[in-house]
């Protein structure tokens, strides 16, 4: 009984350190944030702090990765064979709308004052996610050059929606998600089939 009432205990001072440092991001310099800052906000003690994370930046590391945790159960999918355009529309609509839920949050962490890290992160796990189900039908090895190729063409792919994300969070027209998917889905869609056939 003691040790479930230490656990729930954790759980709330865990999620009061990571509501407090999302306030924050939205309203100061990602670098400038301390640990002071946090308590403070969060109501906690310095000493607290320290009992759950060794510093501000595995904080930050905590809470960008629960973020892309969100991020990714919005767009995962089975397998390739089971990918289909209304599936992909419904998910990219869904992943669009979570950024939009929290878009001071997301544009803080990739545009303004960003988090290179959160991209580095972001940009790895789209890479990981397109790689995997290019790669995963084939029945033989690909050579060097290929794999090399396919790299160049993910990466490329990559910038293209972390560009199109940026531009989404920092010119605000008032489009729902369903508008924004509707617009880069089809395109998405047609990349993304050619990329996981090894045909681009």
């Amino acid at each position: 009984m003691e040790v479930r009432q230490e656990d729930r205990r954790a759980r709330k001072t865990r999620a009061a350190l990571e509501s407090a440092y999302l306030e924050l991001i939205q309203k100061k310099d990602i670098s400038k944030i301390t640990i002071m800052d946090v308590t403070e906000k969060a109501d906690v003690a310095r000493g607290t702090f320290y009992i759950h994370f060794c510093d501000i930046y595995e904080l930050a590391d905590y809470v960008e990765e629960r973020l892309l945790n969100n991020l990714t159960q919005s767009i995962e999918f089975g397998n390739i064979s089971d990918f289909n355009e209304k599936i992909f529309m419904i998910k990219l609509e869904r992943a669009i709308q979570y950024m939009l839920d929290n878009k001071n949050i997301f544009k803080r962490l990739i545009c303004t004052g960003g988090s290179s890290t959160f991209i580095e992160k972001l940009r790895h796990l789209l890479e990981e996610n397109l790689f995997r189900n290019a790669t995963h039908t084939k029945d033989a090895p690909m050579s060097e050059e290929k794999l090399y190729n396919l790299h160049i063409i993910i990466n490329y792919y990559i910038s293209g929606i972390i560009g199109a994300a940026t531009f989404c969070l920092t010119n605000d027209r008032g489009y729902s998600a369903a508008q924004i998917a509707h617009t880069l889905g089809h395109r998405i869609m047609n990349d993304y089939v050619s990329i996981s056939r090894n045909e681009l």
